[in-house]
């Protein structure tokens, strides 16, 4: 097919016709191609007729990002200045929205590729210093936009017995969830690893001052007085006055 032909013949046909009704100005050069606002280069279009052009133009063009990307506005952008009439088909429309995808990925990869990193580091010095010494605005305590101020709907909702956490039956719908859960195997290994031998409190042996009775762990010891492990610790780090437990060093 012969698009600059089928081009040609649209654009001499407007220029030597006037249409009544709804028409739009078409750039015969397009702008993005060097193309002015001059009266030589603007001829009057309907809606239909100035798609078809911008489609052919995609095709004469390829290379041309600027084409494609008027192309996909003109299928997206309605209001009341533009009063398009004409209706794409799905398939047409997937079609173009995977050119204008393409070409926008194009775009950001050239630009990406082609920026100065020179430039780039200059830009971000000029922020730099244009930043330091610069206070950040006080935004704490009074001068905090909701200082003082209150969410009632928030607060009702989230205290007491309104909020779900706090509900009787859900604390333990939470905790029934759980019995019978046992922590999975790599997790167990590490917990194991980290606190084997020396690095358990409850690993270390544990002497009974008075009686001289030692101990393997801190369990032992509270197995066989009847104690908390959490009082011989105390004893052994030195946290109580009368120490009746320490550490065999």
């Amino acid at each position: 097919m012969d698009y600059t032909k089928i081009h040609d013949q649209i654009i001499e046909r407007a220029k030597n016709r006037k249409v009544e009704g709804y028409t739009e100005n078409h750039h015969i050069i397009p702008k993005c191609m060097g193309g002015t606002d001059d009266k030589e280069n603007l001829v009057e279009l309907t809606a239909r007729e100035h798609f078809i052009i911008h489609k052919l133009l995609c095709e004469i063009y390829p290379e041309e990002s600027g084409l494609k990307y008027a192309v996909w506005l003109m299928c997206n952008i309605k209001n009341e200045y533009q009063k398009r009439n004409y209706k794409i088909s799905s398939r047409e429309y997937e079609r173009l929205k995977i050119i204008h995808t393409s070409n926008v990925s194009n775009h950001f990869k050239k630009w990406h590729k082609n920026a100065n990193k020179s430039n780039l580091l200059k830009r971000n010095r000029k922020i730099k210093e244009t930043l330091t010494g610069r206070k950040r605005p006080e935004i704490s305590g009074e001068n905090h936009y909701l200082y003082g101020k209150s969410n009632p709907k928030h607060s009702k909702r989230m205290t007491g017995e309104k909020n779900p956490a706090k509900r009787k039956e859900v604390r333990e719908k939470i905790s029934n969830s759980l019995i019978g859960r046992s922590r999975p195997k790599l997790v167990r290994d590490k917990i194991s690893k980290a606190t084997k031998g020396g690095k358990n409190p409850n690993a270390k042996k544990v002497v009974h001052i008075e009686t001289g009775n030692i101990f393997d762990t801190m369990t032992e010891a509270s197995g066989e007085f009847d104690v908390s492990l959490n009082t011989i610790s105390n004893h052994c780090n030195d946290k109580v006055k009368n120490k009746k437990f320490k550490f065999v060093k």
